[in-house]
């Protein structure tokens, strides 16, 4: 007897230790950040919405541009979204809002109404494809893969060929709005403006130049130099300083120890600021951070968490270098 129940016990704790190792994967995948994918928040704010009202149905989602992570057509993440429920029965819209990943608003709306008629076919809980699905086709397409566009899913959505849930990709850079069904992730139309009379043309522009020109850009020179620190390469990161601030070898030990020290560095936002705030006519740059040093680096001004630095530019377009790095503006 006691044999047999040691061999129960045994059996039943390698099952358990089998378990454990399954499970593993799951946890060392654990995301880093606190970011979420668009069905993920989707499926967090139709929480929220459904205590509202049990039939509310998803009528808008609108990540800010600006919020979407430097990779997000890859990983379909935002630090920031915005939703907006409905209802058949009246006019009233909720309104959630996530920021990171919790609920940062979650309320009715008083001021705004639903104007847009309910349509017959309403997606479910889980009818829609992911910003990063409906993205794909807008790239296959020709969108700029590097920008970060004002994107929008729309239920009650406006083609030239009908309407329908959609998603609405605006990419400024290149003066275009690419349109795609937001259940089967077809193409549905491509809208190109004039650069210069901000008016539809009836005909696809040559982007090239206007690419090349967001290419070059200052904001996205800082971040590929954030996603640089992020990735280990510290000596490619110091190479894109401004020599005036990595000014002899010691300088220079000492910036690749601070960026050493993080484990973790990603940009959340990035704005550029008004030209009466430059220095001596340097772009400025109000950059939210996400760090987490890594305690066995030492202290080297990061904290874990979110941070803001200011980032000085020298050089022009297509030359950039990183003048400056500080903690106000």
């Amino acid at each position: 007897m006691q044999k047999g129940f040691f061999r129960e016990r045994r059996t039943g704790f390698l099952i358990s230790i089998m378990m454990i190792c399954l499970m593993w994967p799951a946890v060392t995948e654990a995301r880093e950040t606190p970011q979420l994918t668009s069905l993920e928040a989707l499926e967090m704010a139709f929480e929220q919405a459904i205590e509202w009202d049990s039939q509310a149905v998803i009528w808008h989602i609108s990540p800010p541009g600006r919020m979407l992570d430097y990779y997000w057509a890859e990983n379909d993440l935002s630090w920031d979204w915005h939703f907006i429920f409905a209802r058949s029965r009246d006019m009233k819209t909720f309104r959630v809002r996530i920021t990171h990943d919790k609920v940062a608003e979650s309320v009715e709306e008083i001021n705004v109404s639903r104007e847009e008629p309910f349509p017959a076919d309403v997606p479910g809980r889980k009818g829609i494809i992911s910003l990063k699905q409906a993205a794909a086709a807008a790239f296959r397409e020709g969108a700029p893969p590097f920008d970060r566009p004002m994107a929008i899913y729309i239920t009650p959505g406006k083609w030239s060929g009908g309407t329908g849930p959609l998603w609405e990709f605006l990419f400024g850079s290149v003066y275009r709005i690419y349109r795609v069904d937001a259940i089967t992730g077809k193409l549905l139309e491509v809208t190109q403006f004039d650069p210069d009379t901000k008016k539809r043309v009836d005909h696809l522009l040559d982007t090239s130049e206007m690419e090349k020109a967001l290419e070059n850009s200052g904001d996205l020179f800082i971040y590929r130099f954030i996603d640089a620190i992020d990735k280990g390469r510290h000596d490619g990161a110091v190479g894109m300083m401004d020599p005036s601030i990595v000014g002899n070898e010691q300088m220079r030990d000492m910036w690749i120890a601070s960026f050493s020290s993080l484990g973790l560095i990603r940009v959340v936002s990035m704005v550029k600021e008004s030209e009466s705030k430059w220095h001596e006519g340097h772009p400025l740059f109000r950059v939210e951070l996400f760090t987490r040093p890594d305690p066995g680096k030492g202290f080297f001004g990061w904290e874990e968490g979110f941070d803001t630095r200011w980032i000085s530019l020298s050089g022009k377009e297509g030359n950039w270098q990183i003048l400056e790095i500080a903690t106000g503006p």
